[in-house]
């Protein structure tokens, strides 16, 4: 739900609406039991997004002015679309934080964050090459706190900045 809506009689109305329509809705949901995991975000009906489906997230937008059977048919002809890509995005997810896990754990850091100017992408590059680091070399990290990011540094409470694309000579 938008952040607006909570405290909106118009949010409160497309949940009564929906309320009334249970029944037709569970027994959508029954038969089709993954669109129920579908996310779906409610916003003012003044904002339009420009697709019903976000790209990266298989997030479904509706208006709160949406009717039930509005719902039912976007969760129908959508539906699919959206749960593959929010289970991809998942999937994705799970990978990139076994990964920061990974290399937390193999070269024995007390923690492993990014920056803000640091991407997902580039969070993940930095973690691989962290992986490959020789055993022999692995002690000089073990109890550090590295902050990825774009310059190198160490802080006074200890935390050691590293580039994201920092090159093992």
């Amino acid at each position: 739900c938008d952040p607006e809506l909570h405290s909106d009689t118009s949010y409160i109305t497309f949940l009564n609406r929906l309320e009334e329509s249970s029944d037709v809705l569970k027994k959508f949901f029954e038969d089709f039991p993954e669109r129920a995991s579908v996310p779906i975000r409610v916003h003012p009906g003044r904002v339009r997004p420009r697709t019903p489906i976000h790209k990266n997230l298989g997030v479904l937008s509706i208006p709160v002015d949406c009717s039930p059977a509005k719902l039912l048919h976007v969760l129908q002809s959508r539906g699919e679309e959206a749960h593959y890509i929010h289970a991809t995005y998942l999937k994705a997810q799970r990978d990139s934080d076994e990964l920061l896990l990974d290399a937390k754990r193999t070269l024995k850091l007390q923690g492993l964050r990014k920056s803000s100017g640091v991407s997902e992408v580039q969070m993940k590059d930095c973690c691989r090459r962290l992986l490959c680091i020789p055993m022999k070399d692995r002690y000089v990290f073990e109890g550090l706190t590295l902050i990825i990011c774009n310059d190198y540094d160490v802080k006074g409470n200890g935390d050691v900045r590293i580039k994201w694309n920092w090159q093992q000579k």
